[in-house]
């Protein structure tokens, strides 16, 4: 009987050992986390101008999909990017930042046409949201002194 107590302590101990504690743990940044949305056109009748059409309200709904996650997207467990940002300039600018989504697919299905979007929100969409702080430019970088 001592010897299961006691391999039953060696486990507990090892267990609680090997548990990590909220500071030990790697905290994820929520800029490295990818948007995706499908954007659909419908179509009534499959002509090429109802299909370009289609394509371009698809890629309407998909952008709007998108700018929806972001001022939807958590930045930590109790607040969005919606609510540290709240000036019509940077909603103008996430709009712009939207538009330069991935397009990863296009279907024709027989409804309309899907487009597939993935979006990287990452560093740069932290600095036009205004949640980085400005970089110092030193000589080095950029332009040295003698191009202008």
């Amino acid at each position: 009987m001592s010897q299961r107590c006691n391999l039953l302590i060696i486990l507990v101990s090892a267990g609680l050992l090997s548990c990590q504690t909220g500071s030990d743990r790697m905290r994820h940044d929520w800029a490295d986390t990818p948007l995706y949305a499908t954007g659909v056109g419908y179509i009534r009748e499959w002509t090429f101008q109802e299909r370009v059409r289609a394509i371009e309200a698809a890629k309407q709904d998909a952008a709007r999909q998108l700018e929806e996650k972001i001022w939807a997207h958590r930045i930590d467990s109790d607040q969005t990017l919606a609510k540290p940002v709240q000036e019509g300039d940077a909603i103008k600018k996430v709009s712009a930042f939207v538009r330069g989504a991935e397009l990863l697919s296009i279907e024709n299905k027989a409804d309309g046409v899907y487009i597939h979007t993935r979006l990287f929100l990452g560093n740069h969409l932290k600095a036009i949201m205004g949640l980085l702080p400005p970089k110092e430019m030193r000589p080095s970088e950029g332009r040295s002194m003698e191009s202008y």
